[in-house]
């Protein structure tokens, strides 16, 4: 093969978007190995490949955390449904004790899908967060090194 007439482009788009090597792309196309290592190099053919590699991912995080925001919203949607059904029917019957605890039981996981947290709950989550503070600082504070101690049978490490 004439090494002028090498679509370089061709290659170039076919190593980026795939896992082959250099090795193996110049075999596939009879192209001299050295000359398509220093084409690649020139170009930066690896660095182009791992930046298309890292905009993909990217991508890729962005469409799955799309697809969990909608079920998130989904789920909101129908706990709001449910909630004017738990409404509707609380208001037009006469409720007994075991009704009464299977609508609060109802409310009280809406209220954990829908994300409501009462002042309480929100105290308590502030105080632990506080807590959880307190404590990297205070091990930040005493954390200088490393220390390692070795008990029984310390002569073999000595050696």
């Amino acid at each position: 093969m004439n090494i002028a007439t090498i679509d370089y482009s061709k290659l170039k788009r076919e190593y980026l978007r795939g896992n082959i090597s250099y090795r193996e792309l110049a075999k596939k196309h009879s192209v001299p190995f050295g000359t398509l290592r220093k084409v690649a190099a020139k170009e930066q053919w690896a660095q182009l490949r791992a930046q298309t590699r890292a905009k993909a991912d990217i991508k890729i995080v962005e469409s799955i955390s799309d697809q969990e925001a909608n079920k998130a919203i989904d789920i909101i949607n129908v706990a709001d449904l449910l909630l004017e059904k738990v409404i509707e029917v609380a208001g037009a019957i006469s409720l007994d004790t075991k009704s009464i605890k299977e609508l609060t039981s109802a409310l009280k996981d809406l209220k954990e899908i829908k994300g409501y947290k009462s002042a309480k709950d929100l105290e308590e989550q502030n105080a632990r967060i506080a807590k959880l503070q307190r404590d990297a600082e205070r091990e930040g504070d005493t954390a200088d090194g490393i220390e390692i101690v070795f008990h029984a049978g310390s002569e073999a490490w000595s050696e």
